[in-house]
């Protein structure tokens, strides 16, 4: 058993299992005690390859009425046993996340015997509720263009992009340099003549989680002329500009020494200021 008050409940923290292979009936179980406000303290079960949370469990089970006495309800740090069926993800690659946002007023949690595999549904353990969050509203559509085309994404101006715009094509040159993409598909300026110039947007999205961003992007040498804008979906204002800073036409054809042409880099930035905020 983990026993968070080791450690003080003003603390936060994440905890991430080892990777497992959900099989079985698709069952899992394990026990929660603490973890009052189930928004800011849970465990997320995660996809390994994607990183996308699959579900999301509080402990529902929280009770101060009845202390001392468990018979009359009382469920404080006593733990609570839980199964949940997530039959749907069965031959997936999952771990499991204990996430601790929380630090006051039983901001705490207490986890012990997580059973990844069940032969039939256990007899034991309330079912737990599935509270995750919908992740759609936090994302842009088609955002690794892996439908093969611009699918979500709007042409604003100008020629530079348009339906043959996205690529398959994993390298470029006789030298064969990878663009480093992500998935099988990115969006690829050499379809376009490089004298061509214009504007594409995405879906809105609302910025959540973290606030963090992330994405890739190559060639673009001018990061003046040729750029990401961030967006108030509202008010049209420009929230921020990226640009390929790490551009470097040098150690031709190895990337591994620092040649930065077509091949993508990729970016993270801290918009954390703007979360909550619809941005396109």
């Amino acid at each position: 058993m983990r026993k968070p008050y080791k450690n003080g409940e003003a603390s936060t923290g994440k905890l991430r299992s080892s990777t497992f292979q959900l099989s079985g009936s698709g069952w899992i179980s394990f026990r929660l005690g603490g973890a009052k406000n189930a928004s800011k303290v849970f465990v997320n079960i995660v996809d390994a390859d994607s990183g996308e949370v699959v579900a999301r469990y509080g402990n529902s089970k929280f009770s101060d009425a009845g202390f001392p006495d468990p018979a009359q309800g009382m469920r404080l740090a006593n733990m609570e046993p839980y199964k949940a069926d997530l039959s749907a993800h069965l031959g997936q690659k999952l771990y499991v996340e204990i996430v601790d946002n929380a630090t006051s007023d039983w901001g705490l949690i207490f986890a012990d015997a997580f059973h990844m595999y069940h032969a039939t549904e256990p007899s034991e353990g309330t079912v737990a509720v599935d509270i995750k969050p919908d992740f759609d509203r936090y994302r842009i559509q088609n955002p690794s263009f892996e439908t093969g085309d611009l699918t979500g994404w709007t042409i604003v101006e100008g020629q530079a992009f348009h339906t043959g715009s996205v690529s398959d094509e994993t390298s470029y040159w006789a030298e064969n340099i990878p663009y480093n993409q992500e998935g099988e598909y990115h969006l690829n300026g050499w379809k376009s003549a490089e004298s061509a110039t214009g504007k594409l947007r995405s879906s809105t999205f609302e910025l959540g989680g973290t606030g963090w961003i992330s994405f890739r992007l190559g060639g673009g040498k001018h990061t003046d002329q040729v750029y990401v804008d961030v967006i108030d979906a509202d008010t049209g204002k420009l929230v921020a500009r990226y640009g390929n800073t790490e551009f470097a036409d040098v150690n031709f054809p190895n990337p591994d020494q620092g040649l930065r042409l077509a091949n993508m880099e990729q970016y993270r930035a801290d918009l954390s200021k703007y979360r909550q905020e619809s941005v396109p």
